[in-house]
């Protein structure tokens, strides 16, 4: 059981560091769009406020409080997938809607992060925690 805590915890640091390069210069997570380039879907919605950092930072508090506790990580790592695919397919859908078109790593990265906790789910399960 402690390796599964373990590998939460990890996913847990991955999404606070995630959360704190975005309350960092801009340039740290877009590249600046020029002369006749549309914004993509990240970029609006980071204009509406703080709500990248926001969402990985708090993503990264439940999953490690849960993680610590060893109570509803089943669920909380289902809510930090939800998370994660959110801002892959926001990644991707910019990356192919863009005029010239954005390279996907950084959303094949996220939806990959998802796949993750979706199979600490089942790891958890296994162990007999919800």
């Amino acid at each position: 059981m402690i390796g599964a805590q373990r590998v939460s915890l990890t996913l847990a640091l991955i999404a606070f560091l995630t959360g704190i390069v975005y309350l960092g210069p801009s340039f740290w997570v877009e590249r600046g769009t020029g002369e006749g380039e549309q914004l993509g879907i990240v970029e609006t919605i980071n204009s509406w406020g703080p709500v990248w950092p926001v969402m990985f930072l708090v993503a990264a508090v439940i999953l490690a409080a849960s993680a610590v506790s060893r109570r509803y990580v089943g669920y909380t790592h289902a809510v930090v997938a939800g998370m994660w695919g959110f801002y892959g397919t926001a990644v991707l859908m910019s990356a192919v809607y863009a005029e010239p078109p954005l390279p996907v790593l950084s959303g094949g990265i996220a939806l990959g992060a998802a796949l993750l906790h979706l199979a600490m789910i089942r790891v958890w399960a296994d162990l007999g925690v919800k």
